[in-house]
This record gives structure tokens, C-alpha cells and sequence, in this order.
């Protein structure tokens, strides 16, 4: 269980920093979608998720 608030309390120093240096969470994410399709390719699902 310590792991998990060590992870999350990393998780919310890293966004203070991203924060700071003017990256905005849009650009985040596109960033992890972008390097998930890189690794694992495009996967098309038979329907749109909610």
C-alpha cells in the first residue's frame, strides 16, 4: 500500500512540474497515446467506449 502513495505523490510532483514548464495536459496525453500506439500499434475496438 505504500507504494501506491509513493507513485501518487510522484504522479503529483511530476504534474507540478509539467505544470510549471508550460506543458499542458492535452499535450500529456497525446504524448502516452502517441507512444502506446507506437509500442502496441493502432487497435480498433467493434464499438466507441463511454
Amino acid at each position: 500500500m505504500a507504494a501506491t502513495f509513493e507513485v501518487a505523490g510522484a504522479a503529483a510532483w511530476v504534474g507540478v512540474a509539467v505544470a510549471q514548464a508550460g506543458i499542458s495536459r492535452e499535450m500529456v496525453r497525446d504524448l502516452i497515446v502517441t507512444a502506446v500506439e507506437r509500442r502496441f500499434g493502432k487497435i480498433k475496438v467493434p464499438h466507441a467506449a463511454e
